[in-house]
């Protein structure tokens, strides 16, 4: 059996332009992180605590928290501005999940510009439908149930039902997933902070392909983790908008990978 630990990537709210008053935050948003054997979650967790502990002690001291109830949020460490001091915990990070048998995995699409229409809640489980369906490809081809554990959400009923259809719905079915998605508090939860790390670099990166004139910034995430997100990763897409077509998909890759 694998478990599967994701979160969100980009924005779930309306997107106009970069320079937008308000609406400016991302053009994409998804769902990524990873999978990993059940056998291999527990010393991935204990790895990455560990990680955590050593880069950030001083911060960790300071706030007078234990180290397991620690978070420092990938949105802060993964930055221009700090990314050409901190692209190492990046690449330590995809390098362990691959050392354990995982596989890096997001889905996500580019948003239609401007507010008419736009319901996060039906983007969040249009999303997390199609992932289910992707992650179900992956690993019913290997013969594996799943588990599939979420960033905890305000709108958790709603993403349970979407979960429920997904298993249980007539257009391909996620018959290998066990239960629906289980949604946790990430500051208590290692595993999940690992998943809150790798949306942090997938965001930033597919924002950078989608609209890299005006995410310069974000070159970054293209030219430090684009070709080890792609070793790493299998069934994992963005849909872009039809006039950036063909979209930038992800093959599955090695004889593991199906």
């Amino acid at each position: 059996m694998y478990i599967v630990f994701l979160d969100e990537f980009g924005h779930i709210g309306p997107f106009i332009s970069r320079a937008h008053e308000s609406h400016n935050t991302s053009p994409v948003f998804g769902v990524s992180g990873y999978w990993l054997p059940q056998e291999n979650v527990r010393g991935f967790g204990t790895w990455f605590y560990q990680l955590k502990s050593s880069a950030y002690s001083r911060d960790i001291a300071a706030s007078n928290d234990h180290p397991s109830a620690w978070e420092k949020k990938g949105n802060e460490i993964f930055t221009h501005g700090r990314v050409y001091k901190t692209k190492r915990l990046g690449f330590a990070l995809i390098n362990e999940i691959k050392k354990r048998g995982g596989k890096v995995f997001y889905h996500g699409l580019e948003k239609r510009p401007g507010v008419d229409g736009a319901d996060a809640t039906t983007l969040y489980c249009k999303v997390l439908s199609g992932a289910l369906r992707s992650i179900e490809a992956a690993l019913a081809r290997l013969g594996e149930n799943y588990l599939v554990i979420l960033d905890e959400h305000q709108s958790r009923v709603d993403l349970l039902a979407a979960a429920m259809r997904t298993m249980y719905g007539h257009n391909s079915p996620a018959r290998h997933l066990i239960e629906p998605p289980y949604q946790v508090e990430s500051h208590l939860y290692q595993t999940i902070q690992a998943a809150d790390w790798i949306s942090s670099i997938v965001g930033p990166m597919w924002a950078y392909k989608a609209l890299p004139q005006q995410f310069a910034d974000r070159e970054w995430a293209q030219r430090y983790f684009s070709d080890r997100i792609g070793t790493a990763q299998t069934h994992s897409s963005v849909a872009l908008r039809i006039e950036r077509q063909p979209a930038f998909r992800l093959a599955a890759s090695g004889p593991d990978a199906a």
